[in-house]
């Protein structure tokens, strides 16, 4: 798509040259440069915009692929002919970390690409919006008293924004912890969420917050199943098992 988008550029660039210059007797206008500055600006948008499209083609193969229960995961990328390309995905998806076992105790913590992308939310929220608050008030740009209200709401949303990258980087410090009795939201300090399997559990969905929410009938306080935790899946395949979620469908699917 975009080499295609780079030949139609460099069509177009000739024909308006040509155009502009009235045929090959006129010879080159004198704003030549005008447009050649034009075009190569728009080339660079190209560059820039092909390299975007790479690295997120890039970012969702690994976001399914850490995703994947560790033994499938291992089949799908048996399964790439490309050595070169599977092998470059295999070590980025390593690099998101590992499913432990230990002792029938399975952990499965957040991915570390999603970490990082959080942090870089939390940072760039924190340092824009505390920009454009502080510039209007001391006097760093001379703005009218509109736009510096203006700034001053904006700064004010994007720290907002900062305080929830700051909540949910913190959330990213837990690890779901699942054995064959219970299953446990561990944090960073040691502090535990723990469901026991004969409990009465419900599982909701929610899309929009890329995560599953395990609860108890009677309780306020659930248990996330992040989509960013690593071998999400197995984890939620082993929730539907022990947790009854999947007998409970077999039997309301059965004909009557």
């Amino acid at each position: 798509m975009i080499g295609n988008l780079r030949v139609v550029l460099a069509l177009s660039y000739v024909v308006v040259l040509f155009w502009r210059s009235g045929g090959v007797s006129r010879g080159v206008p004198e704003d030549w440069w005008l447009y050649l500055f034009s075009y190569t600006l728009l080339g660079l948008a190209l560059s820039v915009a092909e390299r975007i499209h790479v690295w997120w083609q890039w970012r969702g193969a690994v976001q399914r692929m850490r995703s994947l229960d560790p033994a499938d995961r291992d089949v799908r990328l048996g399964r790439m002919w490309l050595s070169g390309m599977r092998r470059r995905l295999a070590a980025r998806v390593r690099d998101e970390g590992e499913v432990e076992v230990v002792n029938g105790l399975e952990r499965f913590p957040f991915a570390r690409g999603a970490r990082r992308e959080m942090a870089a939310i939390f940072w760039a929220s924190a340092v824009i919006g505390v920009g454009l608050q502080v510039a209007p008030i001391v006097g760093v740009l001379h703005v009218s008293r509109a736009v510096g209200w203006v700034m001053l709401g904006i700064g004010t949303v994007f720290t907002v924004g900062a305080a929830w990258a700051r909540q949910r980087t913190r959330h990213m410090e837990t690890t779901l912890e699942l054995n064959s009795f219970t299953i446990a939201e561990v944090g960073a300090n040691g502090e535990r969420r723990v469901f026991r399997w004969g409990d009465p559990l419900t599982l909701r969905g929610r899309p929009r917050l890329r995560r599953l929410e395990l609860t108890v009938e009677g309780r306020r306080d659930y248990i996330a199943l992040d989509y960013a935790r690593v071998g999400i899946d197995r984890a939620v395949r082993i929730v539907l098992e022990r947790g009854g979620f999947a007998v409970a469908e077999a039997l309301d699917s059965s004909p009557q």
